[in-house]
């Protein structure tokens, strides 16, 4: 009987309204936060790895003009000695792999 009368009352469906309007609000910000911190971190990934793949192409130029896998396997270690670089593979103009690392 009280949750009857209670559940019909003006106030009741204002303040029922409005929680449902503050939750759904919430909800939309959780949301685009977690989008908006996703895309950060993805964005923060790529540029990491493009200033990665520069360094690695600057310091491998002789080794990749030359051929040569042995003036190679120290600039792929400094890479590979970064968080988040998985592989190195460095392929020469022609599309000869050169050296792959894990």
């Amino acid at each position: 009987m009280l949750t009857k009368k209670f559940g019909e009352s003006f106030g009741f469906k204002i303040f029922r309204s409005f929680a449902a309007s503050i939750l759904a609000v919430s909800l939309a910000i959780a949301v685009f936060f977690a989008y908006s911190q996703s895309e950060r971190g993805r964005m923060q990934l790529i540029k990491e790895g493009r200033m990665l793949t520069e360094l690695l192409e600057y310091s491998s130029r002789a080794g990749v003009f030359a051929e040569n896998a042995e003036q190679l396997k120290d600039p792929v270690k400094g890479i590979l000695s970064q968080p988040n670089v998985l592989a190195v593979k460095i392929y020469s103009e022609d599309q000869k792999l050169l050296i792959h690392e894990r």
